[in-house]
């Protein structure tokens, strides 16, 4: 399991850092503070970095399914996968997030490096618990 806990601190630290930006420019801004609980419509940094975090929740939520299927059912020669697979996500968030305000051409690569990652083990989870089946020849 210490695989999986180390694969895991990828998707939360992108968290973490996701809702602290959201949280920090709540604090510092006067439009933003209570933006979201009032009429008043939130600023274009606020909305960028709540649509940058609401991406983050549903890309983590994912990998961390997929990581908790990995350590469960690969060999151990191949649990490193899910830290691999961690950092990728680590660093598509990155991307992501810096090129968010370029629009989606500019995301592109930080989507793909934490999406894909994601379905890639998932499908090999899944190949893996399939194949495990009774009766089933992989």
């Amino acid at each position: 399991w210490q695989e999986f806990l180390v694969a895991i601190a990828g998707p939360l630290v992108s968290l973490v850092i996701a809702v602290g930006l959201v949280a920090n420019r709540r604090f510092f801004s006067p439009d933003d503070i209570g933006a979201a609980a009032t009429p008043n419509p939130e600023s274009h940094g606020i909305r960028l970095l709540r649509a940058i975090l609401s991406n983050t929740v549903e890309q983590a939520v994912l990998a961390i399914g997929v990581y908790a299927m990995l350590a469960v059912l690969l060999p151990a020669g191949l649990l490193a996968l899910p830290i691999t697979l961690a950092a990728a996500f680590m660093k598509g968030r990155l991307a992501f997030a810096l090129g968010y305000r370029f629009g989606a051409p500019a995301r592109a690569l930080g989507f793909g490096l934490t999406f894909y990652p994601s379905v890639a083990g998932f499908a090999f989870a899944a190949w893996l618990a399939i194949s495990r089946l009774p009766g089933v020849l992989l």
